[in-house]
């Protein structure tokens, strides 16, 4: 055999490790497709079963309940003369009918004093009113 035919041999055999190598190659990428097109099918069934539902359901109803307590947890801090207890997540019975604006329940303030509309001052601290802490009121006020 002559060099030439041998390097053309040599040559047709790198050309067939390498459509060996693709062939590999293709198979490896399809064998992945298909295992992700079944993870896909597999997490498009369990969002329309029940499970799933219930589980968003779940968390939901956590996810208000504590948004719930936090918000009532601020009333009671910005507003401490209302009375809070009556007011609780789970008080309807009939939970598909809607409330309308005249069966909202009220919240009955504490009965010593009578209900006034809360003032920015039930809410904030005003900094512009003198200060009555005693250790604020002796920091000289001139530090020249």
């Amino acid at each position: 055999m002559t060099q030439a035919k041998i390097e053309a041999l040599e040559g047709l055999v790198a050309i067939e490790w390498r459509a060996i190598e693709l062939i590999k190659a293709l198979a490896r990428e399809e064998k992945e497709k298909a295992f992700i097109e079944a993870k896909l099918k597999a997490i498009k069934e369990f969002r329309a079963s029940k499970e799933f539902e219930n589980e968003i359901a779940e968390g939901s109803l956590v996810a208000y309940e504590y948004g719930f307590e936090a918000c009532k947890r601020c009333l009671a801090w910005m507003l401490p003369k209302l009375d809070l207890s009556g007011l609780h997540p789970k008080d309807s019975d009939d939970e598909d009918k809607p409330i309308l604006v005249d069966e909202v329940p009220t919240i009955k303030p504490v009965a010593d004093e009578p209900a006034t509309m809360p003032t920015i001052e039930d809410a904030a601290w005003d900094p512009t009113k003198e200060a009555t802490d005693p250790t604020i009121e002796s920091i000289p006020k001139d530090l020249d």
